[in-house]
């Protein structure tokens, strides 16, 4: 099973530029649509 990572502030800067709500829902987002992607495969 693949873990995906908690997000801390620090990570969401780090992946996103900031850390901002917008970082956070962009990170929610993405993480559904490779959660979703992995049970279709």
């Amino acid at each position: 099973m693949i873990r995906i990572p908690r997000l801390d502030r620090r990570r969401a800067a780090a992946l996103f530029g900031d850390d901002t709500g917008a970082a956070t829902a962009e990170y929610a987002i993405t993480t559904m649509a490779t959660v979703e992607d992995l049970e279709h495969n």
